[in-house]
């Protein structure tokens, strides 16, 4: 125990005289071409250097978490590797310094100029001509226009032939410019680099090793999502073997100088479990994220490949292969800040080889302490820290600087394999943090990076995360007598939606929303239907955080009914003020589509995508107009064939109803299949159509659902062929002058506020049946005029701003409207009374 005592006030001694700053300073000169790049499409913004480093900035922490708050996680970030060639050791890749330059190795075996140009770090974000890049000019202190021209310049000048990933849309193995996509597939944004570390006295002044020969191409992607994967950057290193040796139990590493806000009062512990290595606060408050600390972690998704056995499975290069196996993490380091490897001298070599294998720096094995058993691991500090079991630091027992709360370094190795010249490895992490806001404590944030790193983990598949593509439904709408009917059937959009998700999710349903404003979230709202998928599926329930238990629960996140897919609603009711819907009043809705997991193990198990908000006003026909009603049936006539069969088309939206004719015809490709053509405009609506149940799952055409349902005793054929004629819009003036007789307006009497209002200088009175033309008068009872209103288009309602000419709130009082209307050869006269609480200043 003397010793102990005397080994820790040692420590702390020579920490305070030899590192004042509390950091250590890199001995490598900066290469001229050194240059950076921004991480920032998510919740996190941080630093991507050429030379391998990431996350400083200049001398301070550079992972800013949330992003915009100037809150740090990360000191500082890389990726190191060793191995043995002819049995002498060598290590390179980045930590505190760096021994690898810009560049990639020619053909020649020669380095790059790390000088050139194109040497940099490229960023490409996929949607980068459309988007709103604000959020980048913010963070990086630059003008939107030079946030578009890197993205402009880093698409065109993508470097595919130097390895550079992209997305091959059309297939066919080759990048094309002007078709496939730069970045990684499906990924928000994309940085990437090629560096190698031929150049000797960058490697020396590392860790003092010779070069080994090794090319790294480096892809850091994100995505712009909600927490966990918001919360994430992904990182893949491919290592080519360049040399014309075979390097012998290789190890690679995730380095990383976590700081938590203050750097001082850190602890570090890892998963062996989830392959994950992590940083949480050692104790309640930091300077910096006050009593909500987050916590950081390594999260290794795919390690270098072996040969397995014959029945195992191994990932490269996103395919399975046979016979191979995927390293896990092998060891974890938690590294005395005094004896971290030092830079400059083959010591550092030996002392971080020793480090890959699962030994501390100076070669002898981690202990494990007295009180959990004795012996020894290669995966100290792998307890539980929220319930405080097995080793766990913090406890002040060991008598090691790596017990107490501080500074810490870490690093998850993975090893040993060996590279033949030529070989080629891929190594796949994720850099993941959690908590941090939302009341969440320093163990809150445990539970939850961990829970994080689960859900990544899940939707991990070979070198992509399998994320959804949820879809937004276009949706069209018809404003109707007293009720809405709400309507995404169109062919494109149906089945943008419908065929989305991948191989882990896929479409389940449909959400229907009514919203108090056209801004309300959507838990604000009243969720009044969901059309899902028959399949056995109902509710759907996921993990959700309990902050005041530090647990998940499970609860309830999709509320599906079973009932089938319905592309439509007709809405009648406010469900917002429990009441029926009323003409001239303004509602609004929003439609999702969400897809689920068929594994609901998975977390999260399901997305919803984002909101298509619509705002409608019910109303009937407007003056003079004619034609069919939502929910009326028009039969076919049967032209072909001897089916018994039930074809008709349902009026979903009378205001598209056009007049044309339609032909619906039979095929048998497979399985009998049906089309929709319209003769008229002679062209195939939609074909390959398989429902014949007479249900509501159809597509929906010119404000048409066409129904097919199969017969009882004469089955459908190729030979059949039905049609359908469908109605006009058309416009009758003499109903028109007897629809004029319903104007109206409301409120009347108006009493200085109605609910439609936002608020109390939002005044305004709705005149309701107009036709497409009219002129509105109004006059006191002096007969004076008081303000005049001009209408010239097909929406029947005009609203009155209380205001006079003069542009002055009117008085209380009683009001004369007189509206003429010359196309239907009419006038109208109405009363108004208006009456405020307080009494409005006459300007008369």
């Amino acid at each position: 125990m003397v010793f102990r005592i005397l080994f820790l006030l040692l420590s702390l001694t020579v920490y305070t005289f030899v590192y004042p700053q509390g950091k250590l300073v890199p001995t490598a000169k900066e290469n001229a071409a050194t240059v950076y790049s921004k991480f920032n499409i998510n919740n996190i913004s941080t630093l991507i250097y050429n030379n391998g480093n990431a996350d400083i900035e200049g001398a301070d922490s550079g992972f800013e978490y949330p992003k915009g708050t100037n809150k740090t996680a990360v000191y500082k970030s890389g990726f190191v590797f060793g191995g043995k060639i002819d049995g002498e050791l060598r290590v390179g890749g980045s930590t505190f310094g760096y021994g690898i330059q810009p560049g990639k190795i020619l053909n020649n075996g020669l380095a790059e100029d790390p000088n050139l140009e194109n040497v940099r770090v490229f960023r490409v974000r996929r949607d980068y001509k459309s988007a709103d890049l604000g959020m980048e000019a913010e963070d990086e202190g630059k003008s939107i226009q030079q946030i578009y021209d890197q993205y402009d310049k880093d698409w065109n000048e993508w470097r595919v032939n130097d390895g550079a990933p992209f997305e091959d849309v059309d297939g066919n193995g080759f990048y094309g410019s002007s078709i496939d996509i730069p970045g990684i597939p499906g990924a928000d944004q994309t940085l990437w680099f090629v560096a190698n570390d031929l150049d000797s006295m960058v490697t020396k002044s590392f860790y003092g090793s010779p070069t080994i020969g090794i090319e790294l191409q480096v892809s850091i992607w994100g995505y712009r999502m909600e927490e966990p994967v918001g919360n994430t950057v992904f990182k893949k290193y491919l290592l080519i073997n360049k040399s014309d040796k075979e390097i012998k139990e290789m190890y690679i590493g995730i380095w990383a100088d976590p700081d938590l806000g203050d750097a001082g009062d850190d602890l570090v512990g890892c998963d062996t479990l989830l392959n994950l290595g992590y940083v949480y606060n050692g104790d309640d408050h930091d300077w910096a994220y006050g009593q909500n600390v987050p916590s950081l972690g390594f999260l290794l998704l795919q390690g270098p490949i072996i040969d397995g056995a014959s029945t195992s499975y191994g990932t490269f290069k996103g395919k399975r292969i046979k016979g191979k196996r995927n390293l896990r993490m092998t060891a974890f380091s938690n590294i005395p800040k005094t004896f971290h490897p030092p830079e400059g001298s083959y010591e550092g070599t030996i002392e971080m080889y020793n480090l890959f294998q699962g030994l501390q720096v100076w070669g002898y094995p981690y202990p494990i302490p007295d009180y959990l058993g004795g012996g020894y691991t290669k995966f100290p500090f792998s307890g539980d820290p929220v319930s405080r079991t097995g080793y766990i630091g913090g406890t002040h027992i060991t008598g090691s600087m790596a017990d107490l709360p501080g500074d810490h370094y870490m690093m998850i190795s993975s090893g040993p394999f060996n590279m033949m010249p030529g070989d080629t490895q891929e190594v796949i992490f994720a850099q993941v943090i959690a908590g941090g806001s939302d009341d969440i404590d320093r163990l809150g944030a445990i539970i939850l990076l961990k829970h994080y790193s689960q859900s990544i983990r899940s939707i991990f598949s070979g070198e992509c995360i399998c994320l959804p593509t949820v879809k937004t439904p276009i949706v069209n709408y018809a404003e109707l007598d007293n009720k809405i009917v709400l309507h995404w059937g169109e062919k494109e959009s149906a089945e943008n939606v419908e065929f989305a998700g991948n191989s882990i999710f896929a479409f389940q349903g449909y959400n229907i929303y009514q919203l108090s404003r056209a801004y309300s979230k959507l838990e604000e709202g009243r969720k009044i239907a969901t059309f899902d998928v028959v399949d056995g599926i109902g509710n759907i329930y996921d993990y959700v955080f309990d902050l005041e238990n530090k647990k998940y629960n499970y609860a309830l996140k999709q509320s599906g009914k079973d009932s089938g897919i319905q592309r439509y609603i007709s809405i009648d009711y406010d469900y917002i003020h429990n009441r029926p819907m009323s003409n001239g009043s303004t509602y609004y809705f929003a439609i999702t589509s969400y897809l689920i997991s068929d594994n609901l193990s998975i977390s999260p198990n399901n997305y919803e995508s984002e909101p298509y908000i619509i705002t409608v006003t019910p109303h009937s026909f407007n003056p003079g107009v004619v034609t069919k009603d939502f929910g009326e049936e028009l039969s076919s006539s049967h032209i072909a064939g001897n089916s018994d069969a039930e074809i008709k088309a349902v009026v979903i939206d009378p205001y598209k109803l056009n007049g044309h004719e339609y032909e619906i015809t039979f095929q048998n490709n497979n399985g009998l299949s049906w089309s929709l053509v319209d003769i008229t405009d002679n062209k195939e609506i939609f074909s390959n159509q398989a429902n014949f149940l007479g249900d509501n799952d159809y597509l929906i055409a010119d404000g048409l659902m066409f129904v097919v349902k199969e017969g009882t005793t004469d089955k459908l054929t190729t030979e059949d062929i039905y049609k359908i004629t469908a109605p006009l819009v058309e416009y009758n003036n003499t109903k028109a002058k007897e629809d004029v007789e319903k104007i109206n307006v409301f409120p009347n009497p108006y009493y200085g506020a109605s609910e439609q209002q936002i608020d109390k200088y939002d005044r305004y009175v709705t005149f309701t049946h107009l036709p497409n033309k009219a002129t509105i008068r109004i006059f006191n009872l002096a007969g004076q005029l008081v303000r005049k209103l001009e209408k010239d288009n097909s929406d029947q309602f005009v609203r009155w701003d209380m205001l006079n000419e003069s542009r002055f709130i009117v008085p209380s009082g009683l009001y004369i409207v007189h509206i003429e209307m010359p196309e239907v050869g009419k006038t109208k006269v109405l009363k108004l009374a208006v009456l405020y609480e307080q009494l409005v200043p006459d300007y008369y």
